[in-house]
């Protein structure tokens, strides 16, 4: 696949990912800020590890899966720099939030692997 397409997936998937991080937002009102970007970034982070698990398995087959999917739409979906703002505007609590938020994303981002990895194993044996 040329790189031309690869950054065509990757822009058009961004763009996607971007949208449905500002209709999540908005669906959410009532959970604005902390707790509609903390569901953001970590929703995305479990769908990364289900994403990118599944593409392990041909990583050629499935590069235009991952430029799409995991770079484009989960990289436009989630967001590292409202976290870090959010962090720094609640400075009293938002250390507290965004050290949360990074270790729960490390950890539904391994569970979402792991998950991918036990249905597939459990295929090949059946």
């Amino acid at each position: 696949m040329s790189l031309a397409t690869r950054l065509g997936l990757v822009g058009l998937g961004g763009g996607i990912g971007a949208s449905l991080r500002y209709v999540t937002a908005l669906a959410l009102p009532a959970f604005h800020g902390f707790w509609a970007y903390g569901f953001i970034n970590l929703s995305g982070s479990f769908a990364l590890g289900l994403l990118m698990a599944w593409s392990a398995q041909n990583p050629h087959r499935y590069q235009a899966w991952t430029a799409f999917g995991g770079t484009g739409i989960l990289g436009g979906y989630t967001t590292f720099s409202t976290l870090a703002l959010l962090v720094w505007q609640h400075q009293s609590m938002g250390w507290i939030f965004g050290l949360l938020s990074v270790l729960l994303g490390l950890w539904l981002s391994s569970f979402g692997a792991q998950l991918v990895n036990r249905v597939l194993r459990s295929r090949s044996r059946a």
